[in-house]
């Protein structure tokens, strides 16, 4: 480890989860349920929609498979803002306007909506209104924010261009600002959405992991203890579906790991938030320690999950970095967030498919996940109680071949390469090679295997096999995670599983009791 990586702290916390350590923690569920929705993940979709559907007299059940908002709602950087970096540009060329105004019009209605709820309620959710600005250092992409301005003018989105007042350590020649947006504290946010579901009849199960479906009458959601729960509607809001229905989900999206420090600097944290369009994509907004102290969250250096080489490198760049540009007194927090990127970039929310109109999903969010956790939560709400349409933009089912054709075969080519390269690559350390609070892929009795050594030397092995489609996971050592590159499927260093599209943990090999 370098000298830098000892300036932040030792392991990866969100500032958001910090100040959520002492929330009230659900049982699994124990015996079977029937109810008349069943909500499968506990981010901001699931907890936004089960707090809709319960103010409307709903019955309803919600299951997650680990802690509420210990996903990607609980490690982003929280900006609630319709500007999704430069795409409504690339939308309009592939959707046309109509739908892309629909697109524009839900998000900006999710950012209306939350505003005038928190206001309505008084949530003490930091929420702080400001300007949201992408902005580019180099010249051959000032004419990228030039064009977006002009999608900008077609869609009616309030955008300005500027070239003044950007803060000198951007060395800014061009910026795109959308006023009126907002960022807050997520998971303050999420605490009230789960107190009033939960006061309004909601039933929350974490520890709970949804395993199988069984499409009867009524669908039959079964657990991983057994327990199962029979509902009217299924409303998958888990990151990645746990259920595929013969969807292809695995292949039309890909996850992208991305990383965050919230530091403390002598220079001020600039006043709006802001996203550079170029890579490594900064993005820069100011926040504030669990103490009250100003912090700077800092963020970027993007990769596909499990296809990072040096796992810490991402955030010794990001450090780097910011020494150079506003310069850094203390890292309070580092943390990373794994998104969903569709085939077209364009969400999924709707029908699974389209022979299962009362199974639905929300996914693919490709970082934005604030506005459109609640756009897709009301979506979902809506077609629930009113039986209104999904926009047909974001259907599930809907099939663009440019781009969607040519993403499919890129990321499939991208699978049997790191399938290939995992099988066949030579393994080069023994476990004799791996020291105490260090993970790496070891051989092991001739065999491909991940050793992991706790802070006592206890050691733990599994095997790397994923068991989503069987690709070989490789050692995040930044993250403390094992990690597929095929699909993005997470798992703890005891081999439980972080993230899907995997159910079932990596196979333990041998644990030191």
């Amino acid at each position: 480890m370098t000298q830098e990586s000892q300036q932040w702290p030792q392991k990866p916390l969100s500032l958001w989860r910090d100040a959520a350590r002492q929330t009230t923690q659900h049982p699994p569920l124990q015996q079977s349920e029937t109810s008349e929705v069943v909500i499968i993940g506990g981010g901001l979709t699931g907890l936004t929609t089960a707090y809709l559907l319960a103010k409307e007299g709903k019955d309803v059940v919600l299951l997650e498979a680990g802690r509420l908002m210990t996903g990607t709602s609980g490690h982003t950087t929280a900006k609630v803002t319709v500007q999704h970096d430069l795409i409504y540009d690339e939308f309009l060329a592939h959707f046309g306007h109509d739908a892309i105004e629909a697109y524009y019009r839900a998000n900006d209605e999710a950012l209306r909506w939350m505003k005038a709820l928190i206001a309505q309620h008084q949530i003490d959710c930091d929420w702080t209104e400001e300007s949201a600005y992408l902005y580019t250092s180099q010249a051959l992409s000032v004419d990228k924010l030039e064009r977006e301005m002009r999608a900008y003018d077609r869609l009616n989105i309030p955008g300005q261009l500027v070239r003044q007042g950007l803060p000198d350590y951007m060395h800014a020649k061009l910026a795109l600002m959308v006023p009126n947006q907002a960022h807050f504290h997520p998971v303050k946010y999420a605490a009230f959405l789960l107190t009033e579901a939960e006061r309004m009849g909601a039933r929350i199960y974490e520890q709970t992991t949804a395993m199988k479906l069984t499409d009867e009458q009524r669908p039959v959601i079964t657990c991983d203890n057994g327990s199962t729960v029979t509902a009217d509607h299924v409303l998958i809001c888990s990151h990645f579906p746990f259920i595929d229905q013969g969807g292809f989900y695995f292949t039309r999206m890909h996850a992208s790991r991305s990383y965050v420090l919230a530091l403390e600097s002598p220079t001020p944290p600039p006043q709006g938030m802001f996203l550079e369009v170029d890579p490594p994509q900064h993005s820069w907004r100011a926040a504030n320690s669990t103490d009250g102290t100003p912090l700077l969250l800092l963020g970027g250096e993007g990769h596909k999950t499990g296809q990072g080489l040096n796992t810490h490198e991402p955030y010794e760049q990001l450090l780097n970095y910011a020494k150079k540009t506003v310069g850094v007194t203390n890292v309070h927090y580092r943390w990373s967030a794994q998104d969903l990127i569709t085939s077209d970039k364009m969400p999924y929310v709707g029908p699974i498919t389209r022979s299962h109109p009362n199974i639905c999903i929300a996914t693919g969010f490709r970082k934005w996940g604030m506005t459109n956790s609640t756009q897709a939560a009301r979506q979902m709400a809506r077609y629930v109680t009113e039986g209104k349409a999904f926009l047909s933009v974001s259907v599930p089912s809907r099939f663009k071949a440019d781009p969607s054709l040519k993403h499919m075969a890129r990321e499939n080519a991208d699978v049997a390469k790191h399938f290939a390269r995992g099988k066949f690559g030579l393994v080069a350390k023994t476990p004799a090679d791996v020291n105490k609070g260090e993970g790496a892929v070891v051989r092991y009795q001739g065999q491909r295997a991940g050793l992991y050594k706790d802070a006592s030397g206890k050691a733990f092995l599994v095997d790397t096999t994923c068991t989503h489609l069987g690709c070989e996971v490789d050692w995040n050592d930044g993250d403390c995670a094992w990690e597929c590159p095929c699909h993005g499927s997470r798992f703890a260093p005891t081999g439980e599983v972080l993230n899907g599209p995997a159910k079932k943990p990596l196979k333990r090999l041998f644990n030191e009791d």
